[in-house]
């Protein structure tokens, strides 16, 4: 600690050897220590100082006072060392720079120079700068030498009040930038405590006041909120002659009007789990960390150490530090479970809430999500996965503002990548433990022994043996934790002794044993030997479990009692992560699978045990996922899907084709009603390569083939999806199998449906239902209907559509199949809105939506969101149906459903349309257009194609109006897409008009108005239009709409 001490910030003080100095005699002595200890770094000559503290006195007079108080000034700071305070000759005055001192406004500056010269990405969200700042706020205790005034002295005053200002100054921006962050990591009682302080140093700072205002709002003070703008308004007004600025008024006129809690909330979000303990030590290595995810130039930050030396740990207590610090949320990725490459893009996915699947690989599918998002990714455990190391490299590349905090046992050895190796907790080196706070490996040994025995207290001899324990595991924070559950069965010096015979391993020359796991394994070997043959072996098969397990599966896997789990519980072998589910350390779980598999026969016995338990647990869902159950068995099976995969990939690779027909019907509808579309189409292939050409498993064979069909299908991907129908329906004609006949056909026709192939589609349709009837298949007869009543609806048949689609929602009522609903359900309230019943409409379109909403199913909610807009739209509320199109747009590129991403970019490009802005329509439309024909969806590009012609009339540009139209009209010809075609018609009308053929403009526009396949908003239009042009509709109007289609084809031609 420095001898002497000067304070300036706020009142002056001065302390020598700790005890504060009052003999200065006089305020010049004060002033002239100031001055020196603030301008330490050159001398000053004797004149100058004369001058500065004495300007009214003549030199001589001056000078001889300049004398007499460097003499007080002598005697208060007694010198005793070699190296002085003071540097006097007789020309010139300095403060040492070299001696033992401190000042506080020194330090004060070097913090704010630290902040500027520091390299960061950006300053707000710079943790090193933030706690800088956090040093500079707290040494302000006030301004610049406060109630300290030279009444005789002005160039002093000058000199005070530049130094005053400055200080202020970076002290108010240090407020300001604490103010800001501690609001966006959500403290806001602490945001507010530095608001009040900037508020008090700078009343006239509307900046400020504005940050007040806000914190009050969001802490429900709006009556203070609202108070504090008055403070602010008066102190502009007596002071400035001002009125508040434009955004200060806002926020005030915001506050009065609108919730504050939701109005005002910054969201940064953080994803990390809950820490079980309180975090020891590490803070060398925290700041080290905050240093690098700061560096503008380190994208890629490894924490690098052997198992159980707290990598984990040490992330997410650095990840949290940086809650605030990234626009889009620190979040946490672990992928100890994921055991191949193409899993960790659907890993990263389940830990930010996303869905990936589209088609194109999911890993490209999570470079376009992250591209734009500056966010903080702590993935966790990756050496077990070195093939994906390149996916690192590429996903920092794609993803600028993306910064990675990663833990690994093995360097990843990329360029991008900036290692950081930990080792232990600090330990001591002999069994003497200092008096006071005790270093972090035996603070954390007594933390856990506490947690097992809460009567733990060591005494003297005690804390030894647990000094000589922490060396023993050389700190290593699993060796601690696991060392320190014995506490209530063994004293430290037996714990300690136990220990201390397997030191041997440490220096293990083994081939096979990797250099990373000796340390930890001596833990692990012990741990092993304390426990009884049963538990050895219990513990030994539940390695087979991956991402956990629940008590009932280890008792049907492992053969694992209550008690038993208790104990290895209360051992630290297993952990609780929630009431009904367990895990393992994973590289204990390592440690256990390599015991497992010294016994060949076990190891077998136990992965068919694992294999059968979770088939018969996807198996006894089955039905549930079809029925009123759906939404909880989805939910039962969400945490072990990992499980369900391993025994799913396990089965295949063993030929085990009864296990995997018992998964298969669950993982694909879990698949697809989650929207993980991709993951379930690489599954599912693995089979079909396993037995692709082998005819005794034909009917296994063609199931997987169907249900990957499907998957296809909800990708857009329609020729696979065509192909795998079609194979799994000749497999099962030849095999005469009528409910998987069904089906695949009813799957078949909804393919050809999206490729306007509607005719074909229907047939497909009629032959489904019949034989799902025959064999009473509740889900294909709806699916059949549903899909008769849509191509009846699309090629105008609206009333035998309306037929079919009320028989296929009374079948999917009784089923209870909340998914079996939704697409009956949602038709007719197409057809509601066809009709202009716009109220039921809008009322069976949310009960679909809250279907999907309680499922989870993204899919089919963006189909929801997308037709309450077009209903809003219809009824003029375009800022409504714009959110909802926006909303669903989001949901689509999510999940990768590109044919909602059309027509909700479609559907935006006409609510712009309404409102005028053509050239945003025509882009909206462009693009929805350029999806359809990639993925030849036939309606999709007939709709986009139809609205490009109509804002091109709108534009006046009917020549490309005229191209857009015909070729839409060409496709609804063609496809019979009646309700399109006449909607169509309609919009060359416009064009005929424009082009002065009204005749023929009068005689489309009322044939529209009449025809019951044109929905009631378009004849409502057609009426509009031959109103506002004066047209007169012909006496005869022709009887059909294709034969009018061809007719106008001819004369566009």
């Amino acid at each position: 600690m420095p001898r002497l001490t000067i304070s300036l910030l706020g009142p002056l003080q001065v302390t020598l050897d700790d005890k504060p100095i009052t003999g200065f005699a006089t305020d010049k002595a004060r002033a002239l220590l100031a001055y020196l200890a603030v301008e330490a770094a050159r001398p000053h000559r004797r004149d100058a100082l004369a001058g500065l503290l004495w300007p009214d006195q003549p030199q001589r007079k001056a000078r001889q006072n300049l004398r007499q108080a460097l003499s007080y000034l002598r005697q208060a700071i007694v010198e005793m060392d070699d190296v002085p305070f003071l540097l006097v000759s007789r020309e010139t005055i300095q403060f040492n720079p070299s001696g033992d001192y401190w000042l506080d406004t020194a330090a004060f500056a070097a913090l704010a120079g630290e902040c500027r010269e520091h390299r960061h990405r950006r300053l707000e969200s710079c943790l090193p700068c933030m706690r800088r700042m956090e040093q500079m706020v707290e040494l302000y205790r006030g301004d610049f030498l406060e109630q300290f005034f030279l009444s005789d002295s002005d160039l002093f005053e000058e000199w005070a009040v530049l130094k005053r200002e400055w200080l202020r100054r970076e002290a108010v921006m240090a407020l300001s930038h604490l103010t800001d962050r501690y609001e966006r990591r959500g403290e806001y009682e602490r945001a507010r405590q530095y608001a009040q302080r900037q508020v008090a140093l700078d009343p006239w700072r509307e900046e400020a006041h504005r940050q007040l205002m806000r914190l009050l709002a969001l802490d429900g003070q709006r009556s203070a909120a609202l108070a504090q703008y008055e403070i602010c308004r008066r102190a502009l007004a007596e002071e400035l002659g001002l009125e508040p600025t434009d955004e200060t008024t806002a926020l005030y006129e915001q506050i009065q009007t609108t919730d504050p809690e939701t109005r005002f909330l910054r969201k940064n979000p953080v994803s990390l789990p809950p820490s079980p303990t309180p975090f020891v030590g590490r803070e060398e290595e925290l700041a080290n960390l905050a240093e690098l995810l700061a560096n503008p130039d380190c994208r890629m930050v490894t924490i690098l150490g052997p198992g159980g030396i707290g990598k984990t740990r040490l992330a997410l207590e650095a990840a949290e530090q940086q809650s605030g610090a990234f626009a889009h949320g620190v979040h946490f990725v672990p992928l100890a479970a994921v055991n191949s490459t193409e899993s960790i893009a659907p890993a990263i996915a389940e830990s930010l809430q996303i869905s990936l699947p589209s088609d194109q690989p999911p890993q490209e599918q999570l470079f376009n999500y992250l591209r734009e998002k500056e966010m903080l990714l702590v993935t966790d455990n990756l050496e077990h996965l070195p093939a994906g190391n390149t996916l690192w490299a590429e996903m920092l590349h794609q993803s600028p503002n993306l910064v990675l905090l990663t833990t690994s046992r093995e360097r990843l050895n990329l360029r991008e990548e900036w290692v950081y190796e930990i080792e232990g907790l600090q330990y001591p080196h002999d069994d003497a433990v200092e008096n006071g706070e005790p270093c972090s490996a035996v603070a954390m040994f007594q933390q856990q022994a506490h947690r097992a025995d809460r009567h733990f207290a060591p005494d003297e001899a005690e804390l030894a043996h647990i000094a000589r324990i922490c060396r023993l595991v050389e700190g290593m924070p699993l060796g601690i934790e696991l060392s320190a559950t014995w506490v209530t069965t063994h004293s430290c010096e037996q714990i300690a002794t136990e220990l201390e015979h397997s030191l041997d391993i440490l220096t293990s020359r083994m081939h096979n044993v990797p250099e990373r796991q000796r340390s930890i394994r001596a833990t692990f070997e012990h741990s092993w030997q304390l426990l009884s043959k049963a538990e050895r072996d219990i513990l030994a098969r539940l390695s087979v479990f991956q991402g956990g397990f629940r008590a009932e599966a280890a008792t049907q896997v492992a053969d694992a009692s209550p008690a038993t789990l208790a104990a290895l519980l209360d051992k630290s072998l297993i952990r609780r992560v929630s009431p009904e589910r367990y895990d393992m350390h994973p590289l204990l779980r390592q440690y256990a699978a390599e015991k497992l598999q010294d016994d060949p026969q076990k190891y077998r016995e136990t992965e068919m045990e694992h294999i059968r338990y979770f088939a018969t647990f996807l198996a006894q869902r089955e039905e549930h996922l079809k029925g009123a159950k759906q939404k909880q068995t989805l939910a039962e099976i969400a945490p072990e899907i990992e499980n369900a995969r391993q025994a799913w990939q396990t089965a295949v690779a063993r030929g085990d084709t009864h296990e995997v027909e018992q998964t298969l019907e669950s993982l694909y509808r879990f698949y697809d009603v989650r929207c993980r579309f991709q993951e379930g189409i690489d599954l599912f292939a693995q089979a079909i390569d396993r037995w692709s050409g082998d005819e005794e498993q034909a009917y296994l064979l063609g199931k997987i083939m169907a249900r990957q069909g499907v998957l296809y299908r909800r990708l857009g991907r329609y020729q696979r999806a065509a192909d795998a129908a079609e194979k799994g329906l000749e497999i099962f004609e030849r095999l005469e199998i009528q409910g998987e006949q069904a089906f695949c056909m009813v799957n078949l026709a909804d393919t050809l449906r999206h490729q306007g192939r509607y005719r074909e589609a229907e047939k497909l349709a009629q032959k489904s239902l019949a034989l799902a009837r025959q064999t009473r298949d509740r889900w294909s007869s709806a699916r059949s209907l549903w899909l008769l009543g849509l191509t009846h609806y699309r090629t105008g048949d609206v009333d035998a559509a309306e037929k079919s689609l009320t028989e296929s929602l009374s079948i999917s009522r009784e089923s209870g199949n909340p998914r079996l609903v939704m697409p009956a359900l949602n038709t007719l309230a197409d057809i509601a809105c066809h009709r202009g019943n716009y109220d039921a409409a809008i009322s069976m379109f949310d009960e679909c939506l809250v279907l999907s909403h309680n499922l989870g199913d993204k899919f089919n909610a963006a189909i929801h969101l997308n037709n309450l807009g077009t209903v809003l739209q219809v009824l003029e509320k375009y800022k409504e149906a714009g959110l909802f199109f926006r909303e669903s747009l989001e949901i689509c590129h999510e999940i990768g459903d590109q044919i909602g991403e059309a027509i909700a970019l479609s559907n935006l490009g006409q609510v712009v349309h309404e409102m005028g802005l053509y050239p945003e329509a025509m882009a909206y439309y462009r693009e929805g257009l350029a999806i359809g024909r990639r993925i030849q969806d036939q309606w999709t590009i007939m709709a986009c194609l139809n609205n490009l012609g109509e804002t091109a009339c709108a534009m006046e540009d009917y020549e490309a109006a005229s191209d857009y139209l015909t070729e839409a009209m060409q496709i609804a010809a063609e496809t019979q897409t009646m309700t399109t075609l006449a909607e169509i018609l309609v919009n060359v009308a416009i064009l005929f008009t424009a082009q002065g053929k009204t005749g023929r403009a009068a005689t489309l526009l009322a044939l529209a108005s009449n025809h019951p396949a044109c929905e009631q908003a378009i004849q409502d239009k057609a009426r509009r239009v031959m109103d506002e042009m004066g047209l007169v509709p012909p006496e005869q109007l022709p009887a059909s709409l294709g034969a009018v289609a061809a007719e106008v084809l001819a004369e566009l031609a």
